[in-house]
């Protein structure tokens, strides 16, 4: 099973991240469908089937030290042939809450066994893909001052990536509730 753990990005929020890439007209990039569109926290690539409850309970006792917290996304950003929209704060800012989980769920996940990821974290949602090499350099305007409707990150979740002849296809295995703040840890 190819897994991955991600926030999921509600509708309006895809909406209003559809609606900013919609002018950019290219044959060279492959958009994600607005259904796939979320914050990868942690890669985890292949992993067998029995030990995914091991991934699970490890996730369930992570973010039970963590709490929720609200996003914006933002400015577009590029990896060579990745097209990216930041997430941050509301206010513009980095967010400490995001980066704090995505660290504690890092060292949770190696904790397991998995490898320790060789990137740094840096939060964003893959929105497109440069499907043919050469066409690295297309120019992706950026719009000053743009930013998505806030949303609430209340929840993580662990996702399995399958794919298709047609598209990759992300189904949610299990949600994980982030306590809010002064909520009692379960």
């Amino acid at each position: 099973m190819r897994l991955f753990i991600g926030i999921e990005i509600d509708g309006p929020v895809r909406d209003a991240v559809m609606n900013r890439v919609k002018p950019i007209k290219s044959r060279a990039i492959s958009w994600v469908p607005s259904e796939n569109l979320h914050l990868t926290l942690r890669f985890l690539g292949s992993v067998p089937p029995e030990r995914v409850g091991a991934v699970k309970a490890c996730l369930r006792k992570t973010v039970a030290s963590a709490s929720g917290f609200d996003l914006i996304l933002n400015e577009l950003g590029r990896f060579p042939a990745v097209i990216w929209i930041a997430a941050a704060k509301p206010d513009a800012s980095e967010s400490k809450e995001l980066r704090a989980l995505a660290l504690g769920i890092e060292a949770a996940i190696t904790g397991l066994g998995f490898p320790a990821e060789s990137k740094p974290f840096v939060p964003h949602v893959t929105i497109g893909r440069i499907k043919e090499r050469g066409h690295e350099s297309i120019e992706i305007p950026n719009q000053p001052g743009w930013t998505s409707p806030a949303f609430q990150v209340r929840s993580i979740a662990l996702f399995e990536s399958k794919t298709l002849p047609e598209r990759a296809k992300y189904t949610v295995l299990e949600r994980f509730s982030l306590p809010t703040e002064g909520e009692p840890c379960p």
